[in-house]
């Protein structure tokens, strides 16, 4: 995937989708421009959770207060990865961060996820 953008400024694709956002530093000089949809942008949760009866539920939660800090969420928007708060920004690349902002669209459901996955079967046979 990271040669993709390559791709489409050697003129092999006219366009390229879908893309990371990692990757938005990297298309600095080349003849390509990173567009957010209008829409909004696809996305990707991730979730933290404490099971019960953890064997360690403290150290648990020190993972989850690491991840969720301001340290760690800075990184993230760096690396390209949207943070939990805006306030994570600060420092990042104003590039990263303009599309950082942009609207989000609906990620996926898991309540929903064996519908979706029957109904690609049916469209991409």
């Amino acid at each position: 995937m990271p040669a993709n953008e390559r791709r489409v400024a050697r003129g092999e694709y006219p366009l390229y989708i879908p893309d990371s956002l990692t990757s938005l530093l990297e298309l600095k000089g080349l003849p390509v421009k990173f567009i957010a949809p209008k829409e909004g942008l696809p996305y990707v949760g991730y979730d933290l959770a404490l099971l019960k009866n953890a064997p360690h539920p403290n150290a648990a939660r020190l993972l989850m207060e690491y991840y969720l800090g301001k340290t760690m969420q800075q990184s993230l928007a760096r690396l390209g990865l949207l943070p939990t708060t805006a306030d994570a920004l600060t420092g990042v690349d104003p590039a990263v961060a303009q599309i950082e902002t942009t609207k989000l669209l609906g990620t996926t459901d898991p309540e929903r996820m064996n519908e979706m996955l029957s109904l690609a079967q049916q469209i991409y046979r």
